[in-house]
């Protein structure tokens, strides 16, 4: 394992002779300047101007006792619930760390960004990397926030470590400088179209052939995403897409899209949401009698325990989730990441006064592996040095049972999206076998 050295150990100073105390008032003056300016150049290294000229790559390097990690999460707002969630777990990550020792001996500083909206996000990027002289960030929760802090920190050498935003365009970039922990938004879409296709349609007593879906999205890149996976699995197991049909996350009325729906009797539907657009669509599909004998949720608007909450556990029975793993048992990680997910869980109930939940998990997970296996691989703190540790790694678990291992894009290509089903007000992992704490149950629908 290489050692992260950030300074070079300075050189032995020769010991004077007693002649060499009896220098002439030249030879004082010319050393007083050098001092002089020796001083004025560690002053400007330590605390000097850091603006956008200056290379991040090289800033990282100056902090000397700790190393500063930006991090940008939601933590007002609609998305707050989340995002303060994500920041809670990274901090009790960093603490974790830091309380072991730090990365090699340095203690992580992190730069506490609060990324409302798309603009503020990329207004935070600008001040951490301009101000204080970060050259990684963590972030983002949407794909919108990523997709924003990416216009920052491409255009700046700084690193950009995504552990939850899944629109497939937040790695459009051509810096090499972005890295995906989660899944990809097409993948979950795919999934959930396999899954009906390998696993439901004998259930629903029809071959793939036979069966027509609804695919609809909430039209951000992120909706996007999810609906082209599920289209090209549709293609790809021979079913028919017979409704589809994006859509304004904020829109109050979706009678249009359920009586389409319905017109088209389809079997299943795949809808990417948001919490409030998933809500309005269980509503008017009860309106209208529209319930098809799947649903199949994709996003955080289907598990998001508020959709239980609000519509009660028989609201939400046998509807499908499609999103990261949640709810790991124990008994399927490994002995040292049983252990840490259990430090984690009670760290965190402590630190914010409820269990965990999804998005605090896989928050934890990325900045923990980051700082634990990553960091200290690296060569120094620089943006180039750091990268080529990333890019080495290959972790066989997480606590998120992933592995961790980065393609040329900068995807994590041990991430997984699961099924998940609601049962008597509980969300059961239900496929693939290896993440499953359930089977599957209510197909079709009782609705």
């Amino acid at each position: 394992m290489k050692r992260l050295i950030l300074f070079g150990q300075p050189k032995r100073a020769d010991k004077y002779s007693e002649e060499g105390f009896n220098m002439s008032k030249k030879m004082k003056k010319a050393l007083s300047l050098i001092l002089a300016l020796g001083m004025l150049f560690t002053l400007a290294a330590c605390g000097g101007d850091s603006g956008s000229d200056t290379d991040s790559s090289d800033a990282a390097d100056s902090g000397g006792d700790t190393y500063k990690v930006g991090m940008i999460y939601p933590m007002s707002g609609s998305n707050a619930l989340f995002g303060t969630a994500m920041a809670d777990a990274t901090q009790i990550a960093v603490d974790m760390i830091n309380e072991a020792g730090g990365i090699n001996g340095t203690q992580i500083e992190l730069v506490i960004g609060d990324g409302t909206t798309t603009s503020e996000a990329s207004t935070e990027a600008t001040r951490m990397i301009d101000s204080e002289g970060v050259n990684l960030i963590i972030g983002s929760m949407s794909s919108g926030n990523a997709n924003a802090i990416r216009s920052v920190t491409e255009r700046s050498n700084v690193i950009l470590w995504e552990t939850s935003a899944v629109a497939d365009n937040v790695l459009d970039g051509q810096s090499g400088l972005t890295f995906r922990v989660c899944d990809q938004g097409s993948y979950r879409g795919y999934n959930a179209v396999r899954f009906l296709a390998e696993e439901l349609s004998s259930t629903l007593g029809k071959e793939p052939a036979e069966l027509k879906i609804a695919v609809i999205n909430e039209d951000s890149s992120y909706g996007e995403s999810i609906a082209e996976g599920a289209l090209e699995a549709a293609e790809e197991f021979g079913i028919t897409v017979a409704y589809n049909e994006a859509y304004d996350a904020a829109t109050t009325d979706v009678s249009s899209t359920v009586m389409g729906i319905k017109n088209a009797e389809v079997d299943a539907i795949v809808a990417a949401s948001y919490i409030s657009d998933a809500l309005l669509y269980c509503d008017t599909l009860t309106q209208y009698d529209a319930w098809p004998d799947v649903l199949l949720g994709c996003g955080s608007g289907w598990n998001d325990p508020t959709i239980c909450e609000t519509l009660g556990a028989e609201g939400v029975e046998g509807i499908f989730c499609v999103d990261m793993p949640s709810s790991i048992e124990l008994s399927m990680l490994n002995e040292e990441n049983a252990a840490l997910l259990s430090s984690f869980k009670e760290a965190y109930q402590e630190k914010a006064g409820k269990e965990s939940v999804l998005s605090s998990d896989v928050a934890f997970m990325a900045a923990y592996e980051l700082f634990k296996n990553i960091l200290p691989n690296a060569a120094s703190f620089s943006t180039e040095d750091i990268v080529t540790a990333i890019k080495a790694t290959d972790i066989e678990q997480t606590t998120m049972i992933w592995s961790l291992k980065f393609d040329e894009s900068g995807q994590n290509t041990g991430a997984q999206s699961v099924l998940m089903q609601w049962q008597n007000g509980e969300l059961k992992t239900v496929w693939p076998g290896n993440y499953a704490n359930g089977e599957f149950i209510n197909v079709p629908l009782n609705k």
